[in-house]
């Protein structure tokens, strides 16, 4: 068996994610703890799971097997998560990182249905069951969150047909 040789980018493309998702949990953790409001508690555990969905999304970008239309979705949401804007502001208190926990679930789910399942979970670091993690999550989005913003995230995640 060959073993992997790897070079300073892949070093420092590393440590690059593992600070993001670091940053992400730190994040989350804090959110949770200081702003989540009574309403939102049922979904405060799977907000914790973002970090690990961030990687999900890092590790099937660059999986070879992945569809490209899943993949252009997973770059953008990967941009979603890093870049500074959000449809809401992370310095909203209660709501900042709730879009990008949203946004990651419900691409994640259409990723499911895009990708083969043993793709997608060969990726999943996390220590629930992913495919009962997106779907109680889903569950838990749709009985506490306002319906005209999770419109909208479907509306930012809704593939584009250039016909």
């Amino acid at each position: 068996m060959e073993e992997e040789v790897k070079t300073d980018d892949m070093v420092n493309d590393e440590k690059r994610v593992r600070g993001t998702y670091d940053e992400l949990r730190s994040k989350a953790q804090g959110w949770l703890d200081a702003n989540l409001p009574d309403k939102y508690r049922p979904i405060g555990e799977y907000i914790l799971l973002l970090p690990d969905m961030f990687m999900l999304v890092v590790r099937l970008l660059k999986d070879g097997r992945v569809p490209t239309r899943s993949k252009a979705m997973l770059a953008i949401v990967l941009a979603y998560l890093v870049l500074p804007f959000d449809i809401v502001p992370d310095f909203i208190p209660g709501f900042g990182i709730l879009d990008d926990f949203i946004i990651v679930v419900y691409a994640l789910n259409r990723i499911l249905g895009e990708t083969p399942q043993e793709i997608v979970t060969e990726h999943w670091s996390g220590q629930a069951d992913l495919l009962k993690v997106i779907r109680d999550s889903l569950t838990a989005i749709d009985e506490a969150v306002n319906k005209n913003l999770i419109q909208k995230i479907k509306d930012f995640l809704k593939p584009k047909d250039n016909a």
